[in-house]
Protein backbone atom coordinates (compact mmCIF):
# COMPACT_ATOMS: atom_id res chain seq x y z
CA UNK A 1 0.00 0.00 0.00
CA UNK A 2 1.18 3.37 -0.98
CA UNK A 3 1.48 6.28 1.61
CA UNK A 4 0.80 9.80 1.08
CA UNK A 5 3.12 12.14 3.25
CA UNK A 6 1.92 15.64 4.00
CA UNK A 7 3.91 18.66 2.37
CA UNK A 8 5.61 21.00 4.26
CA UNK A 9 3.64 23.48 3.14
CA UNK A 10 0.63 22.42 3.77
CA UNK A 11 2.14 21.52 7.60
CA UNK A 12 2.46 25.11 7.07
CA UNK A 13 -0.76 26.22 6.04
CA UNK A 14 -2.51 24.57 9.02
CA UNK A 15 -0.15 26.09 11.80
CA UNK A 16 -1.17 29.21 10.27
CA UNK A 17 -5.06 28.42 10.71
CA UNK A 18 -4.65 27.13 14.12
CA UNK A 19 -2.92 30.06 15.22
CA UNK A 20 -5.45 32.69 13.65
CA UNK A 21 -8.16 30.81 15.45
CA UNK A 22 -6.31 31.09 18.42
CA UNK A 23 -5.70 34.96 17.73
CA UNK A 24 -9.29 35.39 16.67
CA UNK A 25 -10.34 33.73 20.21
CA UNK A 26 -8.68 35.48 22.52
CA UNK A 27 -9.39 38.75 20.37
CA UNK A 28 -13.13 38.22 20.93
CA UNK A 29 -12.33 37.05 24.79
CA UNK A 30 -10.25 40.59 25.48
CA UNK A 31 -13.04 42.57 23.35
CA UNK A 32 -16.32 40.81 25.66
CA UNK A 33 -13.22 42.07 29.03
CA UNK A 34 -12.83 45.52 27.73
CA UNK A 35 -17.00 45.42 27.05
CA UNK A 36 -17.81 43.97 30.56
CA UNK A 37 -15.25 46.49 32.23
CA UNK A 38 -16.67 48.98 30.87
CA UNK A 39 -19.95 48.25 31.34
CA UNK A 40 -19.06 48.20 35.17
CA UNK A 41 -17.40 51.71 34.79
CA UNK A 42 -20.68 52.98 33.33
CA UNK A 43 -22.86 51.11 35.59
CA UNK A 44 -20.80 52.33 38.88
CA UNK A 45 -20.61 55.79 37.67
CA UNK A 46 -24.44 56.14 37.35
CA UNK A 47 -26.29 58.90 39.60
CA UNK A 48 -28.06 56.22 41.65
CA UNK A 49 -24.67 55.02 43.07
CA UNK A 50 -23.31 58.37 43.35
CA UNK A 51 -22.41 61.03 46.26
CA UNK A 52 -24.44 64.21 44.97
CA UNK A 53 -23.50 66.42 48.01
CA UNK A 54 -21.74 66.00 51.66
CA UNK A 55 -22.80 68.69 54.58
CA UNK A 56 -21.36 69.07 57.19
CA UNK A 57 -21.91 70.08 60.71
CA UNK A 58 -20.16 70.65 63.98
CA UNK A 59 -18.12 73.41 63.78
CA UNK A 60 -17.62 77.33 62.49
CA UNK A 61 -19.47 78.08 59.53
CA UNK A 62 -15.84 78.92 58.12
CA UNK A 63 -14.20 75.60 59.77
CA UNK A 64 -17.31 73.50 57.90
CA UNK A 65 -16.42 75.13 54.80
CA UNK A 66 -12.88 74.01 54.86
CA UNK A 67 -14.23 70.39 56.09
CA UNK A 68 -16.33 70.43 52.91
CA UNK A 69 -13.33 71.06 50.41
CA UNK A 70 -11.73 67.96 52.12
CA UNK A 71 -14.18 65.91 51.63
CA UNK A 72 -15.16 66.74 47.77
CA UNK A 73 -11.25 66.74 46.94
CA UNK A 74 -11.04 63.59 48.09
CA UNK A 75 -14.60 62.05 46.42
CA UNK A 76 -13.12 63.37 43.44
CA UNK A 77 -11.61 61.24 40.46
CA UNK A 78 -11.92 57.42 40.04
CA UNK A 79 -9.67 54.58 41.18
CA UNK A 80 -7.64 53.40 38.37
CA UNK A 81 -9.96 55.38 35.74
CA UNK A 82 -12.84 53.19 36.49
CA UNK A 83 -14.69 53.18 39.40
CA UNK A 84 -15.86 56.61 40.49
CA UNK A 85 -14.35 57.55 43.98
CA UNK A 86 -17.91 59.25 45.23
CA UNK A 87 -19.72 55.81 44.81
CA UNK A 88 -21.64 55.04 47.56
CA UNK A 89 -20.47 51.64 47.90
CA UNK A 90 -16.30 52.35 47.76
CA UNK A 91 -16.16 56.04 48.75
CA UNK A 92 -12.84 56.58 50.77
CA UNK A 93 -14.07 57.09 53.96
CA UNK A 94 -10.83 56.28 55.63
CA UNK A 95 -8.64 59.04 53.58
CA UNK A 96 -11.64 61.60 54.27
CA UNK A 97 -11.45 61.37 57.80
CA UNK A 98 -7.71 61.13 58.48
CA UNK A 99 -7.46 64.59 55.93
CA UNK A 100 -9.85 66.18 58.44
CA UNK A 101 -8.35 64.85 61.69
CA UNK A 102 -4.88 65.88 60.24
CA UNK A 103 -6.09 69.38 59.17
CA UNK A 104 -7.84 70.12 62.70
CA UNK A 105 -6.88 68.12 65.73
CA UNK A 106 -9.41 69.50 67.48
CA UNK A 107 -11.82 67.07 66.57
CA UNK A 108 -12.19 64.53 68.40
CA UNK A 109 -14.76 62.36 65.82
CA UNK A 110 -15.92 62.40 62.27
CA UNK A 111 -19.54 60.62 62.19
CA UNK A 112 -20.51 59.56 58.57
CA UNK A 113 -24.17 59.28 56.98
CA UNK A 114 -25.63 58.58 53.67
CA UNK A 115 -29.30 59.34 52.97
CA UNK A 116 -30.55 60.08 49.83
CA UNK A 117 -27.04 60.27 48.16
CA UNK A 118 -25.96 62.78 50.63
CA UNK A 119 -23.06 61.92 52.75
CA UNK A 120 -23.34 64.00 55.95
CA UNK A 121 -20.38 64.86 57.87
CA UNK A 122 -20.74 65.36 61.68
CA UNK A 123 -18.28 66.84 63.64
CA UNK A 124 -17.42 66.27 67.03
CA UNK A 125 -14.64 68.37 68.98
CA UNK A 126 -12.62 67.89 71.65
CA UNK A 127 -12.87 69.22 75.22
CA UNK A 128 -10.30 71.18 76.46
CA UNK A 129 -9.36 69.89 80.49
CA UNK A 130 -5.83 71.01 80.73
CA UNK A 131 -3.69 73.45 79.22
CA UNK A 132 -0.31 72.29 77.82
CA UNK A 133 1.96 75.70 78.35
CA UNK A 134 5.06 76.57 76.49
CA UNK A 135 7.27 79.82 76.48
CA UNK A 136 6.89 82.03 73.47
CA UNK A 137 8.15 80.81 70.07
CA UNK A 138 6.14 77.17 71.10
CA UNK A 139 8.98 76.07 72.84
CA UNK A 140 8.71 73.56 76.01
CA UNK A 141 8.66 75.41 78.55
CA UNK A 142 11.33 74.34 81.83
CA UNK A 143 9.80 77.77 83.77
CA UNK A 144 11.81 78.87 87.04
CA UNK A 145 9.48 77.91 90.07
CA UNK A 146 8.83 81.71 90.73
CA UNK A 147 7.77 82.70 87.18
CA UNK A 148 5.58 79.41 86.34
CA UNK A 149 2.41 81.46 85.99
CA UNK A 150 3.71 84.43 83.81
CA UNK A 151 3.86 81.88 80.84
CA UNK A 152 2.03 83.91 77.64
CA UNK A 153 1.33 81.23 75.58
CA UNK A 154 -0.83 77.71 76.52
CA UNK A 155 -2.76 75.36 74.22
CA UNK A 156 -6.16 72.86 75.40
CA UNK A 157 -5.44 69.44 76.32
CA UNK A 158 -8.02 66.76 76.42
CA UNK A 159 -8.37 64.70 78.75
CA UNK A 160 -5.74 61.66 77.56
CA UNK A 161 -3.06 64.24 76.85
CA UNK A 162 -3.42 65.36 73.35
CA UNK A 163 -2.72 68.76 72.57
CA UNK A 164 -5.53 70.02 70.22
CA UNK A 165 -5.25 74.04 69.89
CA UNK A 166 -4.52 77.08 71.32
CA UNK A 167 -6.02 78.56 74.74
CA UNK A 168 -8.63 81.23 72.93
CA UNK A 169 -7.80 79.70 69.51
CA UNK A 170 -5.09 82.35 68.87
CA UNK A 171 -1.34 82.15 68.52
CA UNK A 172 -1.31 83.93 72.26
CA UNK A 173 -3.55 84.58 75.10
CA UNK A 174 -2.15 86.31 77.61
CA UNK A 175 -5.16 87.53 79.08
CA UNK A 176 -6.38 83.98 80.60
CA UNK A 177 -2.93 82.43 80.62
CA UNK A 178 -1.08 84.52 82.99
CA UNK A 179 -3.78 84.39 85.90
CA UNK A 180 -3.00 84.05 89.25
CA UNK A 181 -5.57 81.74 89.64
CA UNK A 182 -5.30 79.23 85.86
CA UNK A 183 -8.87 78.24 85.05
CA UNK A 184 -7.19 74.69 84.10
CA UNK A 185 -4.67 72.55 85.55
CA UNK A 186 -1.19 73.12 83.23
CA UNK A 187 1.26 70.81 82.25
CA UNK A 188 5.20 72.09 81.23
CA UNK A 189 7.44 69.60 79.06
CA UNK A 190 8.56 68.15 76.05
CA UNK A 191 5.63 66.92 73.82
CA UNK A 192 7.86 65.38 70.79
CA UNK A 193 11.17 64.59 70.15
CA UNK A 194 12.55 67.69 68.95
CA UNK A 195 12.11 71.32 70.96
CA UNK A 196 9.56 71.86 68.23
CA UNK A 197 5.97 72.10 69.16
CA UNK A 198 3.28 70.81 66.64
CA UNK A 199 -0.79 70.98 67.67
CA UNK A 200 -1.92 67.31 67.34
CA UNK A 201 1.23 65.90 69.58
CA UNK A 202 0.44 63.92 73.00
CA UNK A 203 1.82 65.36 76.71
CA UNK A 204 5.12 63.49 76.67
CA UNK A 205 4.23 61.40 73.90
CA UNK A 206 2.43 59.47 76.85
CA UNK A 207 -0.05 56.67 75.69
CA UNK A 208 -3.70 57.83 76.94
CA UNK A 209 -3.69 55.04 79.65
CA UNK A 210 -0.15 56.39 80.84
CA UNK A 211 -1.20 59.95 80.60
CA UNK A 212 -4.41 58.68 82.54
CA UNK A 213 -2.37 57.59 85.34
CA UNK A 214 -0.92 60.54 86.08
CA UNK A 215 -3.99 62.50 86.15
CA UNK A 216 -5.42 60.27 88.25
CA UNK A 217 -1.99 60.35 90.76
CA UNK A 218 -3.09 64.73 90.73
CA UNK A 219 -6.56 64.14 91.49
CA UNK A 220 -5.51 61.41 94.40
CA UNK A 221 -3.29 64.09 95.66
CA UNK A 222 -6.08 66.73 95.59
CA UNK A 223 -8.12 64.57 97.08
CA UNK A 224 -5.71 64.17 99.96
CA UNK A 225 -5.83 67.89 100.99
CA UNK A 226 -3.31 69.22 98.73
CA UNK A 227 -4.46 70.38 95.90
CA UNK A 228 -2.51 71.83 93.31
CA UNK A 229 -2.04 73.71 89.81
CA UNK A 230 1.02 72.53 87.63
CA UNK A 231 2.93 69.75 86.94
CA UNK A 232 6.21 70.50 85.62
CA UNK A 233 8.17 67.08 83.74
CA UNK A 234 11.87 68.90 83.05
CA UNK A 235 14.06 66.81 80.70
CA UNK A 236 16.16 64.78 83.00
CA UNK A 237 12.60 62.97 84.32
CA UNK A 238 12.50 64.73 87.00
CA UNK A 239 8.30 66.20 87.95
CA UNK A 240 7.13 68.93 90.12
CA UNK A 241 3.75 69.06 91.67
CA UNK A 242 3.34 73.07 92.45
CA UNK A 243 1.18 73.10 95.42
CA UNK A 244 -2.11 75.76 95.08
CA UNK A 245 -0.96 76.38 99.22
CA UNK A 246 2.58 77.31 98.14
CA UNK A 247 5.65 74.73 97.85
CA UNK A 248 5.96 71.79 95.15
CA UNK A 249 6.21 68.04 95.51
CA UNK A 250 9.13 66.59 93.41
CA UNK A 251 9.95 62.95 91.80
CA UNK A 252 11.11 60.80 88.93
CA UNK A 253 8.68 59.87 86.01
CA UNK A 254 9.73 56.34 86.57
CA UNK A 255 8.79 56.41 90.16
CA UNK A 256 6.00 54.13 90.93
CA UNK A 257 2.97 56.74 91.17
CA UNK A 258 1.56 54.79 93.98
CA UNK A 259 4.40 54.56 96.18
CA UNK A 260 4.80 57.90 96.00
CA UNK A 261 1.38 58.58 96.81
CA UNK A 262 2.31 56.08 100.14
CA UNK A 263 5.22 58.17 100.85
CA UNK A 264 2.89 61.59 101.04
CA UNK A 265 0.48 59.68 103.23
CA UNK A 266 3.21 59.09 105.45
CA UNK A 267 4.49 62.14 105.53
CA UNK A 268 1.13 63.66 106.51
CA UNK A 269 0.64 60.87 109.01
CA UNK A 270 3.96 61.57 110.62
CA UNK A 271 4.89 65.67 110.12
CA UNK A 272 2.98 68.76 110.16
CA UNK A 273 5.03 69.86 106.36
CA UNK A 274 1.85 70.60 104.74
CA UNK A 275 -0.34 72.34 106.88
CA UNK A 276 0.86 75.72 106.55
CA UNK A 277 2.30 76.93 109.51
CA UNK A 278 5.06 77.56 107.96
CA UNK A 279 6.13 78.10 103.97
CA UNK A 280 6.87 74.99 103.14
CA UNK A 281 9.61 75.27 99.90
CA UNK A 282 9.63 71.60 98.06
CA UNK A 283 9.41 67.65 99.36
CA UNK A 284 11.65 65.91 97.39
CA UNK A 285 10.62 62.36 97.10
CA UNK A 286 13.23 60.71 94.68
CA UNK A 287 15.63 59.07 97.31
CA UNK A 288 14.40 55.62 98.29
CA UNK A 289 12.01 55.43 101.81
CA UNK A 290 13.46 59.06 102.48
CA UNK A 291 11.45 62.56 102.51
CA UNK A 292 14.22 65.72 101.72
CA UNK A 293 11.99 68.82 102.72
CA UNK A 294 12.77 72.70 102.84
CA UNK A 295 11.02 75.57 104.27
CA UNK A 296 11.32 79.23 102.56
CA UNK A 297 11.45 80.62 99.06
CA UNK A 298 10.39 77.94 96.53
CA UNK A 299 13.25 79.11 93.96
CA UNK A 300 16.21 76.89 96.76
CA UNK A 301 15.49 74.08 95.02
CA UNK A 302 17.64 72.33 92.52
CA UNK A 303 16.91 69.29 90.85
CA UNK A 304 20.48 68.32 90.04
CA UNK A 305 20.85 68.56 94.49
CA UNK A 306 19.12 67.22 97.94
CA UNK A 307 18.52 69.12 100.73
CA UNK A 308 20.75 69.25 103.78
CA UNK A 309 20.81 66.29 106.25
CA UNK A 310 19.18 68.57 108.86
CA UNK A 311 15.96 68.53 106.68
CA UNK A 312 16.20 65.07 106.67
CA UNK A 313 12.83 62.61 106.92
CA UNK A 314 12.57 59.31 107.01
CA UNK A 315 8.93 58.29 105.58
CA UNK A 316 7.92 55.33 108.20
CA UNK A 317 5.92 53.64 105.24
CA UNK A 318 4.02 51.38 107.65
CA UNK A 319 1.82 54.72 108.44
CA UNK A 320 0.82 55.35 105.47
CA UNK A 321 -2.86 55.98 105.00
Amino acid sequence: MLSIKKTPLKNSRTVQRRRLVIISKVGAVLIILAGCLYGVAWLWRQPFWSISSVVVSGMTAANNAVVHSIAAADLSGAYGLVISKSNELVYPQGKIKQDILTAFPQIATVTFTLTNHVLYLTLTERHQTYWWCAAPGFTPAFPDPTTILTTTHCDQMDAHGFIFKPVGDTATSTASTTSSTPPFFRFYGQVASTSSFVLGTSYMNMRATSFSALAEFITTVTNRGLPSYALVTRPDGVRELYLTAGGMIVFDANQNLDQVIHDIAALQATTSIFNGTTTLAYVDLRVGNKAFYRFGSINSFSSSSIATSSALHTIATSTAG
